[in-house]
């Protein structure tokens, strides 16, 4: 007992004598003092150092530095915060998992339309990046946490091909106040592996791509009223949902999800309207950021394996609120192709028979019939007395003249509509599938003739090496891949001439004080395609 009392009261002499003696280079921490606890402060008393990386007093001092002014930037969630993620994954790697809720939340907020919330890909080098080579437990962690939900599947054009994708919590996003607030990542080390991620992420773009990521920088969404421009957009939305319902070719899940809109209103306006928010925030936010590799990384402008079209952090930027966007801080116009995909078609078609693309159908007894007789509305217009002397016949309106008759106005207001889905359905799908009880042959025959469906069915039992799972999608690649490679020419036209632009697919947001100008170097591509009496913009 006595020998107790006396360690005790050696104990006490040390603590007073350290107290005494401390040195002025060491950061001391006084509980008494109600002193806010930093990593790597000693306590006074127990001569122990904090280690906020590890979450508990060590006998040395940790050799990793905690920052407390960083520059890589996360956010902290109020359905599931630093906080939460510091009790279940621990001080090592909560700002990890952090970080990779961060991107996430970012990805699909910019790479999905309003209100969708869709999973995205993760490449496992990515994953390594942000959570660590662990990785895979920490994910199972999360599915478990209910803080993200995994798939396994196989790739939308080759299902040979199997990727995870992931998808956040709706918890995270569709709730009243605040999403997050802003925090910045302590970890040193941590900051610097996301540091090299994203330098390397921001480099190696050149040209168009380039120039792209410029404009993107000088770009500015600034909206005067948030409430007006949010009910413009709901209001074309509801436009939408009602043309849906009406339209005897809108597909049964599309018109379902109308309805659904439609009969609770108010309630889905709140959402939607809180979805809108969080979006225009986000852009925000990335516009507010330094210019560097996280901002380029975040702008994401890339090609599309697929289709090759150009993406980019705007491409699914509502069209009501792209109009309140501003490039050098002036406003902005779009110029868009009228009816892109028609158009494409045609393109589509003359490269085919002037290429050896197929052998077999070039060799067809009924070629010299096809070459002459191929009647596409939207290149022979002089065919129709009933839209002679119009250039640049709209497809669509042209169906609706051909399926209802010369009164189709007064007839089916909605027609136009009816026609656009049902091109889409026609042109797209497998062409052994019927339509309403129609066979695909006899509707495509009504329009465009009989060899325009033997053209597609043609095109859908061919092989072109585009790892498609259906060859019937065939079409619908090649469609976007010439889209793509003449929107590739615009772009690379407008750059070599000093136009700014931003690339929404088939159009261009462009500075209104570029606006003539842009039209000229737009025509100079439509006559370099010889597609003048083809392809127009507005």
């Amino acid at each position: 007992m006595i020998d107790v009392i006396l360690i005790l009261i050696r104990k006490i002499y040390m603590c007073i004598k350290r107290v005494y003696r401390k040195r002025s280079n060491v950061e001391w921490y006084d509980i008494n003092k109600g002193e806010a606890l930093k990593h790597g402060m000693k306590d006074i008393f127990s001569g122990l150092y904090w280690n906020e990386n590890e979450g508990r007093w060590c006998v040395n001092k940790s050799k990793k530095k905690m920052i407390e002014n960083g520059e890589v930037a996360m956010f902290d969630f109020y359905f599931y915060g630093l906080e939460d993620l510091k009790i279940k994954f621990g001080n090592k790697i909560y700002e990890k998992v952090g970080m990779f809720l961060t991107r996430q939340y970012q990805m699909q907020l910019f790479k999905n339309k309003v209100m969708e919330w869709k999973f995205v890909y993760w490449s496992y080098s990515e994953l390594e990046v942000f959570l660590g080579y662990k990785c895979e437990k920490v994910l199972k962690v999360m599915v478990e946490l209910g803080l993200i939900e995994i798939k396994m599947e196989a790739l939308k054009y080759d299902n040979r091909k199997v990727t995870r994708i992931i998808r956040m919590n709706k918890k995270f996003v569709d709730r009243e106040g605040d999403v997050y607030r802003k925090s910045f990542v302590k970890d040193s080390g941590f900051e610097k592996v996301m540091k090299r991620f994203y330098a390397k992420n921001g480099v190696g773009s050149e040209g168009v791509l380039k120039a792209i990521e410029d404009t993107l920088e000088s770009a500015k969404l600034e909206v005067d009223d948030l409430k007006a421009l949010f009910t413009k957009i709901w209001e074309d939305k509801l436009k939408k949902d009602l043309s849906c319902l009406e339209n005897d070719y809108a597909g049964k899940r599309d018109k379902k999800d109308a309805q659904k809109r439609l009969d609770d209103k108010d309630a889905v306006k709140i959402r939607y309207d809180r979805y809108l928010e969080r979006y225009y925030h986000g852009i925000v936010d990335l516009q507010s950021m330094k210019k560097g590799g996280e901002k380029i990384t975040l702008f994401g402008v890339n090609v599309q394996t697929f289709g090759k079209r150009v993406s980019h952090v705007y491409s699914n930027m509502p069209k009501q609120m792209r109009k309140q966007l501003t490039i050098d801080g002036e406003a902005v116009v779009e110029l868009d192709i009228k009816s892109s995909q028609p158009t494409f078609l045609y393109v589509l078609i003359r490269k085919w028979f002037e290429s050896k693309l197929n052998e077999d159908f070039k060799s067809d007894p009924n070629q010299e019939v096809i070459d002459s007789k191929f009647e596409l509305p939207f290149t022979y217009i002089k065919k129709f007395d009933v839209v002679k002397g119009h250039r640049n016949l709209d497809i669509y309106v042209y169906m609706a003249f051909r399926m209802y008759g010369i009164n189709w106005k007064r007839t089916h207001s909605n027609a136009r509509t009816e026609m656009k889905t049902l091109f889409y359905k026609l042109i797209f799908g497998n062409p052994k599938n019927p339509i309403k009880g129609k066979s695909r042959q006899e509707l495509i025959s009504l329009f465009f003739g009989f060899y325009m469906y033997e053209f597609i069915s043609a095109l859908a039992l061919t092989d072109l090496g585009l790892e498609l799972n259906r060859k019937h999608k065939n079409l619908s690649s090649l469609l976007q891949r010439e889209e793509a490679a003449f929107m590739a020419d615009v772009m690379s036209e407008m750059y070599n001439n000093g136009v700014k632009f931003i690339p929404i697919y088939d159009s261009l947001v462009i500075k209104a004080s570029d606006r003539e100008k842009a039209k000229f170097h737009f025509n100079n591509i439509i006559r370099s395609h010889k597609l003048q009496d083809i392809l127009s913009f507005s």
